[in-house]
């Protein structure tokens, strides 16, 4: 399937040909243009994609790992660290939504379907979906309490050389304790987050019930119509990814028993991290010049139509 980039822009009423154009003059320039905008977008989601696969790659490996004997807590930090970045990630996808949302709000009625703002905000909803799942599959990974051996015997051996039994919390259950702790904070923060998504979901349903009851309680303009369903089937899988984060661990991991392995785990993800923020402001240039072809397109596309409609 042929995808456009669904960017939001103004259409534009200036006609960009000039009035010695012939029609078919006029024909050959938009097509140049159709074929710019389409190179364009090819360019735009082959880069966003393999953004995309990146960031996959990042997950999968830390969602398959935790900490083992000598690691310490640097895997459990690093899965905070990436949950943090894909959240903050999230939230700038769901105000670009929001934005579109608004705009789509203002437009006619007979228009809030078929235009690049709906498209914006279905390729929007597919990458905060896409957040989501990624920021979940770690949350299935972090780690579980563990019952382990609380003290170890220890045998010191003193200056005169009397022998000493000690009685010292052990190594194991010191690492289970900090990790624990570590998991148990990230579960927090994704709980608190999802709660507060639900509460600020459940205004919006409510005031536009609330719209609809005082106005008469007839049927929604479209866009207000299309908001309350995604709103309420958002707020059905929030619940469900409540419920999901209160079971705990659900997957199997594998150790980093050595300090040198979690050292160059490290050392990859953040290089990872690195290149992904070069990447995506390279994405976010390449969408302002979609977006601005896309401006002109839409603006030769309307001088055709003026075009047409003066010369019948």
């Amino acid at each position: 399937m042929k995808r456009t980039l669904p960017l939001f822009f103004a259409c534009l009423s200036l006609s960009l040909f000039a009035t010695e154009y012939t029609r078919e003059e006029m024909v050959e320039i938009l097509e140049k243009q159709e074929d710019y905008v389409e190179t364009l977008s090819e360019e735009f989601f082959t880069l966003n994609d393999q953004i995309e696969d990146r960031i996959g790659d990042v997950v999968s490996t830390l969602a398959s790992l935790e900490d083992g004997r000598e690691s310490k807590t640097r895997v459990s930090n690093l899965k905070s660290k990436v949950i943090d970045d894909l959240k903050t990630s999230l939230k700038a996808l769901q105000q670009q939504r929001n934005a579109n949302a608004a705009m789509m709000a203002r437009l006619p009625s007979n228009r809030s379907e078929d235009t690049s703002l709906h498209r914006a905000n279905q390729f929007l909803d597919e990458k905060m979906k896409g957040r989501v799942d990624q920021i979940m599959e770690l949350a299935h990974s972090l780690h579980q309490s563990k019952d382990v051996k609380k003290y170890d015997y220890v045998v010191r051996q003193k200056y005169n050389d009397d022998l000493k039994v000690r009685k010292e919390r052990s190594e194991e259950y010191k690492r289970n304790r900090s990790q624990t702790i570590n998991a148990n904070q990230d579960r927090e923060s994704l709980i608190k987050g999802i709660e507060d998504a639900e509460y600020r979901l459940t205004q919006e349903i409510n005031h536009i019930k609330a719209e609809q009851k005082r106005t008469g309680g007839g049927d929604l303009p479209p866009a207000q119509a299309q908001k309350l369903a995604d709103n309420e089937e958002l707020l059905s899988v929030l619940k469900e990814k409540k419920r999901e984060i209160y079971k705990g661990k659900t997957v199997e991991t594998s150790s980093v028993n050595s300090t040198a392995a979690a050292m160059e785990l490290e050392r990859k993800v953040n290089e990872a991290v690195q290149e992904l923020r070069y990447t995506n402001a390279e994405l976010r240039q390449k969408g302002q010049e979609l977006k601005q072809a896309f401006m002109r397109l839409d603006a030769q596309q309307a001088a055709l139509a003026e075009y047409d409609k003066a010369n019948p």
